[in-house]
């Protein structure tokens, strides 16, 4: 009897779905905030509605099943809070070395205005300044600045050869 192998190679691709919504959004009193988890094939929100967007004017925990076009599904919830008052903090002022680069982040909102005239949400500095971003949600904004400030590094120097000792010898 005579033994037969057969084999064959299969390619799999994994598709990952990266739903557009943070866990938790303030946004300002008064508005309506549009919840849009991104571009899928099919939508389910709690309320049952299947419209790629949902309205929303009231606090709550809102939750929406997207499917992509590989029939892959996936959940994802925010909680929204509406707010009286909008607030930006972009922390304490900070001190980095020279060639380092700073990370600046602002809240979630639905527009930003760096100084340097940016409008994401995220900036990277590699310069010394002072850096300020107004957020707008609706009819709100708010404002913050934060001092960046890039030390010199010091100067490189050299110890000298290296000097071997035993314990108890004194180096001059």
């Amino acid at each position: 009897l005579e033994q037969v192998f057969i084999s064959d190679t299969a390619i799999i691709e994994v598709s990952e779905i990266n739903i557009n919504l943070p866990a938790e959004i303030e946004y300002c009193a008064g508005n309506t905030l549009t919840l849009d988890p991104g571009e899928f094939v099919s939508y389910f929100w709690n309320d049952e509605t299947t419209e790629p967007t949902l309205e929303v004017t009231e606090d709550g925990t809102y939750s929406v099943i997207v499917t992509n076009e590989n029939d892959c599904s996936k959940e994802a919830e925010v909680v929204v809070s509406f707010i009286d008052e909008l607030i930006v903090d972009l922390g304490e002022n900070i001190e980095a070395c020279e060639g380092d680069t700073v990370h600046l982040s602002a809240p979630y909102a639905d527009q930003y205005e760096w100084t340097e005239g940016l409008t994401t949400q995220n900036i990277m500095v590699v310069f010394s300044g002072t850096y300020s971003v107004t957020i707008t949600q609706g009819t709100c904004s708010a404002i913050d600045s934060i001092n960046v400030n890039f030390n010199e590094l010091p100067a490189e120097f050299d110890l000298g050869e290296t000097t071997y000792a035993c314990n108890g010898d004194v180096i001059t």
